[in-house]
């Protein structure tokens, strides 16, 4: 608000609903890799002299008359691939800490393996996490 009023150029991002650091979680979660995509996208225009002042809201976007069985699904669908991740990085930065030389083995080894797991997470994840960004400063 202050920068604002000081005549700086803002550009305020919200997404509803998401949990503090959802940005670390790209790779699953949609609103994640669409909110460093926007802040690459402000920071470039910015250096190059385009800064832009708006604000805009960005929330999932859900069908119109969702099923509870289909709502329950996608928020189980959701944990499930949130906790996967979370446990594969844990795990991953654990056994480098222990090990480092062992750890770059096993993940040149693993890695054949973990890729279709992330195909999987990101098509899924992409069905899922649709969102609808809409822009309410200035008002339009």
């Amino acid at each position: 608000m202050r920068l604002r009023a000081a005549g700086v150029p803002v550009q305020l991002l919200h997404y509803a609903g998401q949990f503090h650091g959802f940005l670390n979680f790209d790779a699953l979660v949609g609103a994640g890799a669409d909110g460093l995509k926007r802040i690459g996208a402000a920071l470039s225009d910015a250096f190059n002299g385009k800064a832009s002042d708006c604000t805009i809201e960005i929330a999932d976007a859900l069908p119109s008359k969702r099923r509870p069985l289909a709502s329950a699904a996608a928020e189980v669908a959701t944990t499930s691939l949130t906790g996967w991740m979370s446990i594969e990085r844990i795990g991953a930065t654990l056994f480098a800490r222990l090990s480092p030389r062992a750890a770059r083995i096993a993940r040149r080894w693993l890695e054949s393996s973990l890729v279709p797991g992330a195909t999987v997470r990101r098509s899924t994840m992409g069905c899922l996490g649709r969102l609808a960004p809409r822009q309410t400063y200035p008002a339009g």
